[in-house]
């Protein structure tokens, strides 16, 4: 039986790859903050789970008792504003780095290494944006993800087969991101739909799943850098008609609809009045942002998740409609 390191396994992208190896009968290692909450929801056998920072000296000691033959590396500090950089430095940059140093001196098969395409920037400077385009990370969690990914391929390169992930922003159950604040602000009719088209890039959480089962059984020669999205990208815009019509049986009202002027002001004054997440709201909302997932099919042969189809059991299963309990 496979034996995986599995870092960030309490984390909502997480704990859906973990469940994903266990039923593909892969045995895990997995270093968690709170070991007793994890071994009450996951009773398998194929689990251990180990207390502590995943970088830390003890548990790299028993990372060596336990002798995992390769690395899935998820965790981090995620998102902006979640502290200094000093921190962000600390978990994403050198917490990563001693991983890795962990897997050269013990000769592991593979590292697995889930980025984001955070590193083009929250809106890439071309589209789609492949491995080849120009990193552009702003924001602390995007530097530090880029500074991670160069001190893999500086030192693994070569010496441990690797894949780096770059996953777009994901959604499904147990999501309380983009698309739930989306949803919420749907249903209450004071999402700002611009009223002209934008085609967003999102990513159901249950194929990255799919995707790390995958790169664990596939045979991995030296290096590859991939996007992790759904099948296509969607008009924004069909998205919201998708959501209100859940609740309201009828698309997104068209006053609702705001000029491109109003989104390119409102970019503009959260960047002057520093306020980052605001600022990058209105971006994400206000612009295109897909990404070239070819690698996808190409290597992983990735069976990819229509976004509409997704969503909609989302919905039906997680957002009674009004009336409905």
């Amino acid at each position: 039986m496979t034996k995986v390191l599995l870092t960030g396994a309490s984390g909502f992208m997480g704990q859906y790859v973990l469940r994903a190896l266990l039923e593909n009968n892969i045995e895990v290692i997995a270093p968690v903050r709170d070991a007793a909450s994890m071994r009450s929801i996951y009773r398998q056998p194929e689990v251990t789970f180990l207390e502590g920072q995943f970088y830390s000296d003890a548990l790299l000691e028993q990372y060596r008792q336990h002798q995992p033959e390769m690395i899935i590396h998820l965790a981090a500090i995620r998102g902006d504003g979640n502290g200094s950089w000093k921190k962000y430095l600390e978990v994403n940059v050198n917490g990563t780095e001693r991983l890795v140093r962990y897997a050269l001196e013990n000769r592991l098969k593979k590292f697995l290494y889930c980025s984001t395409v955070g590193i083009y920037g929250t809106v890439p400077s071309r589209i789609p944006a492949d491995p080849y385009t120009s990193a552009e990370a702003d924001g602390y969690y995007h530097q530090s993800k880029l500074l991670a990914e160069k001190i893999i391929l500086n030192h693994l390169r070569g010496h441990v087969p690797l894949a780096i992930f770059r996953p777009t922003i994901s959604y499904g159950f147990g999501d309380d991101g983009f698309l739930v604040k989306m949803i919420s602000m749907v249903r209450k009719r004071v999402f700002p739909l611009m009223s002209s088209q934008v085609l967003i890039h999102l990513l159901d959480v249950n194929s990255f799943g799919e995707l790390m089962v995958l790169a664990v059984r596939k045979k991995l020669d030296d290096y590859h850098i991939v996007n992790v999205a759904d099948k296509n990208p969607v008009q924004l815009s069909q998205l919201v008609d998708v959501i209100h019509s859940h609740f309201f049986e009828k698309p997104y009202p068209r006053y609702m609809r705001t000029p491109q002027f109003f989104h390119r002001f409102s970019e503009w004054a959260t960047q002057v009045l520093k306020m980052r997440g605001a600022h990058i709201s209105v971006k994400l909302i206000s612009h295109d942002w897909y990404y070239d997932t070819s690698n996808l099919e190409n290597i992983f042969e990735l069976p990819q998740h229509n976004t509409f189809d997704v969503v909609q059991y989302y919905l039906k299963h997680s957002f009674p409609r009004n009336g409905e309990q």
